[in-house]
């Protein structure tokens, strides 16, 4: 368990497997304390309810760091036995567009926490719900890359907005439900929203 993720099971297969490649998880993937770095374009993805948690009680590192050309898909991710200090789930720094599809990001600090990106991340029917944070934090000098979330379950994540963008024209929030009366122009700060879009 090195920086970077070196070391861990997950991580080995990242450096191993040639670019473009699909890294399927089975079952149940106890992560440790340090952040795994996924580098390479690939695509990440479970298998019959496959999960990424956390075993480790060392909790201050996000989880995933996203730094190419990924997809990540089917899988559950939640932060385990991190109870009194929640961990980020996914931390995005890539020039490249990501893929986020059909996964439930629970049970952590921020869901998807953008530091740097100039591409688009898109993320599609995902389960953001119960993070201590945001569901997806995009802030200012983030990047110019567009955020775009489209039917998505987003709610249940920390009081007030529970996505935030640094500017309009970088996040697209529609065809979401956010909760039961809940209306995006209160849930996502700072984005592109449509009330008759949820």
């Amino acid at each position: 368990d090195l920086p970077s993720g070196i070391g861990t099971g997950l991580k080995d297969a990242i450096d191993a497997v040639p670019d473009g490649s699909i890294i399927q998880i089975k079952g149940n993937y106890p992560m440790r304390s340090n952040t795994v770095l996924i580098d390479r374009p690939i695509t990440i993805q479970g298998l019959q309810n496959a999960s990424i948690t956390t075993e480790s009680l060392a909790c201050s590192q996000p989880m995933l760091s996203l730094g190419d050309a990924i997809t990540l898909q089917n899988l559950s991710i939640n932060d385990g036995s991190c109870t009194l200090q929640n961990r980020d789930l996914l931390v995005i720094d890539s020039i490249s567009a990501i893929n986020i599809f059909s996964n439930n990001l629970t049970n952590g600090k921020d869901a998807v926490s953008i530091q740097n990106n100039t591409e688009k991340i898109t993320l599609r029917f995902n389960n953001l719900t119960n993070n201590s944070g945001f569901a997806i934090l995009k802030p200012n000098n983030s990047g110019n890359g567009q955020v775009i979330a489209t039917a998505n379950n987003i709610l249940n994540n920390r009081s007030g907005a529970q996505v935030s963008c640094s500017a309009e024209e970088l996040g697209l929030m529609d065809h979401n439900f956010w909760g039961i009366g809940v209306l995006p122009i209160n849930a996502a700060s700072g984005c592109t929203s449509q009330s008759g879009k949820r």
